[in-house]
């Protein structure tokens, strides 16, 4: 009995880690050395983004950004979103306030049957990914700058 239960654990496990993207993009005008690193945080979220909005916001702080609670003072705006039925996708957007151009997207997505049997494991995970994702891509950015 505990063979199987050990031998289901694991297949939820690589169920709910099967299908996986994760993905980074900068867009070439993103400056983040330069001027204001303040952004807008919305306080329309749902319940499940909610719970992870604390995290993305700490990995922004961790790179220097400020949150500001009058978006006419911040330089972007963040836009969080946890999205889907079967396929989860976890979406982090910086948009420029002057143009509301997206200057920095990265995204997690998980197609696999996991997300239907262990659906907030599966968000969880993506959300890490999706987070760590970010912090690369925001390490990248000030150190391309620094060149």
């Amino acid at each position: 009995m505990r063979f199987a239960a050990r031998g289901f654990g694991l297949s939820l496990v690589l169920m709910v880690l099967s299908a996986c993207a994760t993905s980074g993009r900068v867009d070439k005008t993103f400056t983040p050395n330069h001027g204001a690193k303040t952004l807008f945080v919305s306080e329309r979220q749902s319940g499940t983004e909610a719970r992870y909005i604390n995290q993305v916001i700490r990995t922004f702080e961790k790179h220097g950004y400020e949150v500001v609670q009058d978006k006419t003072q911040a330089a972007y705006y963040l836009d969080f979103s946890i999205t889907g039925g079967l396929v989860v996708t976890v979406e982090i957007s910086l948009l420029r306030t002057a143009d509301r151009r997206s200057v920095l997207n990265v995204s997690s997505t998980n197609s696999g049957w996991g997300t239907v049997i262990a659906r907030p494991i599966a968000t969880s995970g993506r959300v890490a990914e999706a987070l760590s994702e970010l912090d690369d891509v925001l390490s990248r950015a000030e150190a391309a700058e620094q060149r």
